[in-house]
């Protein structure tokens, strides 16, 4: 008796785990970046299917919504800064997949400086030496 209940309780748990599987293998995921003033934002579920039409909220770290929109054809979307603060990024696609992305302050600045300026970006003070890339 003890023997049959120990087998029916394996073949249950075992039948769980083989059924869950496939439900966790389709997640949605955001990636973000910074060029210049704008946050480039790409979205795309686990099996490569872009995610369309997906609504995305951005928040600022108080949880202010600074700006909502839409992902393309592509799964794409980009916005202007809207703060040089931290942001939060917030996809949510279709039934019910959410993902979050946090970009940093600290990847919004020095951008424009090092890309738009065309100069270097750290000048050499007076006493140092400039070190060359040559061999």
């Amino acid at each position: 008796m003890k023997y049959n209940l120990l087998l029916w309780t394996g073949i249950i748990w075992l039948f769980c785990l083989l059924v869950s599987t496939p439900c966790m293998a389709h997640r949605v995921n955001l990636f973000a970046w910074v060029e210049g003033d704008t946050v480039f934002t790409e979205s795309f579920f686990s099996d490569g299917t872009k995610s369309i039409d997906s609504r995305i909220d951005v928040f600022d770290p108080e949880g202010e919504i600074l700006l909502t929109g839409k992902t393309d054809d592509e799964g794409k979307f980009s916005f202007k800064i809207p703060k040089k603060t931290d942001l939060t990024i917030v996809l949510n696609a279709s039934m019910g997949h959410r993902v979050e992305y946090i970009l940093s302050a600290g990847e919004m600045t020095g951008i424009k400086n090092s890309i738009h300026d065309g100069k270097q970006s750290a000048e050499i003070k007076e006493g140092e030496e400039k070190v060359s890339d040559e061999r």
